[in-house]
């Protein structure tokens, strides 16, 4: 008996199948992918021909498909995922849990993605960096520090690895807590362009390489557009660095529009065509990215208004319990909100952000174990914490 993976796997790999032709079979095989694939595997020729006559009529064109059904038959599930495993890529089905829960909500979801590397953490903040291909010195300069110093206070940084500002931001977020992840047009075990190979490399160890598309599958311009929804579906924002009036960057944009996903973008001169998009993007509602600290206010929030005298109180008594306590454990303290609950995974940027020095996981859960015995910190489980008294 095989395995729900090995299944989902061998049911991708069939050549042409495509996802219309499979909710059609589903219909009839099975409500998810692995029981399609389980029936489908079974059959014998006769019963192939005879369920794709059901499914798509008697004159269906579906001879190639029907072919490729029958030479998958032949193969075993089992060697195939063991050979994918062996690869170093991991492949996840809508079904699985790990599957990302941002893509779960969005127009036309991924059915199965093929990583290298990892996946991005669904509880940090991500935000989808694009811009022009040949961008300009202005567009790359901005690019990289929006990269760099987004990432440095624990935002993912989400890009398509695409020649120009993708490559760009991709690289100056690495460092950084946040990191860096690429979805590809193509297979995740073909790198392009083949001039981002150190890219590659780098996010295959310390980041991801996405795709919806099998190994081995060759970038063509078909295959880019529905990799945007992926970009924008993996990210809570978009911002567009660059980009000319009529552009392929704002296909992604209108991804993200549609999925929900707020946009900004960075302003530049009137007279410049990179910037023509941008400033278009802004004169319809885009939020004006003039600083990358407009973003961290973005994700990490903005108290609203309290009566002054309020304000004042919670501020002195705030005021006198962090100056009772160490210095890292005070910092710590005034990252914690009463209010609202924050995951360690967030805290942990944030705080060697704020100490300005690198801070490990274990040196956070000590300080958050100290403030939790004190009462000054409440643990609600799962990595996630609030201010106490």
């Amino acid at each position: 008996m095989y395995i729900e993976k090995e299944m989902a796997y061998w049911l991708d790999r069939i050549d042409g199948l495509g996802k219309k032709r499979l909710q059609k079979l589903r219909e009839v095989l099975g409500e998810n992918t692995e029981d399609t694939a389980a029936r489908l595997y079974e059959m014998n020729e006769a019963q192939v021909r005879e369920l794709f006559a059901e499914c798509f009529g008697e004159n269906n064109k579906d001879e190639r498909v029907i072919r490729s059904v029958l030479e998958a038959g032949r193969l075993d599930p089992a060697a195939e995922y063991t050979a994918l495993i062996r690869q170093g890529v991991q492949f996840y089905t809508k079904e699985d849990e790990e599957y990302p829960p941002r893509l779960r909500t969005i127009p036309d979801p991924p059915e199965v993605l093929y990583v290298a590397g990892k996946l991005p953490s669904p509880v940090m903040p991500a935000l989808a960096v694009i811009g022009a291909r040949d961008a300009s010195p202005y567009g790359r300069e901005q690019a990289k520090r929006f990269a760099k110093e987004l990432s440095e206070v624990g935002i993912q940084i989400i890009s398509g690895m695409a020649r120009g500002v993708d490559g760009i931001a991709g690289r100056a977020a690495l460092p950084g807590s946040g990191g860096s992840f690429a979805v590809l047009g193509c297979g995740v075990d073909i790198c392009y362009p083949p001039e981002n190979r150190d890219l590659y490399d780098a996010l295959k160890e310390r980041g991801g390489l996405i795709s919806e598309y099998h190994p081995g599958t060759l970038p063509k311009a078909g295959l880019f557009p529905a990799r945007n929804r992926i970009i924008s579906g993996l990210s809570d924002a978009l911002l567009v660095t660059e980009a000319r009036l009529r552009s392929g960057t704002l296909i992604t944009t209108d991804a993200a529009l549609e999925q929900g996903r707020e946009i900004f973008a960075i302003p530049g001169r009137i007279s410049d065509p990179f910037s023509m998009g941008c400033n278009e993007l802004i004169r319809q509602g885009a939020q004006l990215a003039a600083d990358p600290g407009q973003i961290i206010e973005f994700f990490y929030g903005i108290h609203g208004e309290v009566p002054e005298e309020e304000a004042a109180l919670e501020r002195a008594r705030s005021d006198s319990i962090r100056k009772s306590m160490p210095r890292e454990e005070g910092v710590l303290y005034e990252l914690l909100d009463a209010n609202e609950s924050r995951h360690s995974e967030i805290l942990l940027p944030a705080l060697a952000c704020e100490l300005r020095r690198p801070v490990g996981a274990g040196e956070m859960k000590t300080l958050l174990m100290k403030l939790v015995l004190k009462g000054y910190a409440i643990e609600e489980g799962n990595g996630w914490y609030r201010r106490g008294k």
